[in-house]
């Protein structure tokens, strides 16, 4: 299994460091626009989810490990996710089929950064 660290999307790369401190200000600016903080009582799906960067991100800005799930296709990401961040959910689930009840979720994120 490739190891984060060893990837061009390390987090010690300095323009990854970047690309995700945009990212955590403008959806920072966009969940105070909506009123969604605090974020502790929220319902909070994360599409996409990846390695559960995001996903921890939102615990760090006061959202519950219980109200938090991370969602991604692959297994591979869903497994590394779950070894960084042991707290929290994940489940490898296909975003086309979705196994969740209608509003079973209050803010439902899918963010993707591409850096060209």
């Amino acid at each position: 299994m490739r190891k984060l660290g060893a990837s061009k999307w390390s987090p010690t790369n300095w323009g990854n460091q970047g690309v995700l401190q945009e990212r955590d200000r403008t959806l920072l600016e966009q969940l105070v626009k909506s009123g969604f903080l605090p974020l502790d009582e929220w319902q909070i799906l994360d599409l996409g989810c990846g390695t559960g960067g995001l996903i921890a991100r939102f615990q760090k800005w006061g959202a519950r490990a219980e109200n938090l799930l991370g969602v991604d296709l692959l297994a591979e990401r869903i497994h590394m996710a779950k070894e960084r961040f042991p707290g929290l959910s994940f489940q490898q689930v296909n975003a086309e089929a979705l196994p969740f009840e209608d509003e079973a979720f209050d803010l439902v994120v899918y963010v993707r950064c591409s850096i060209l």
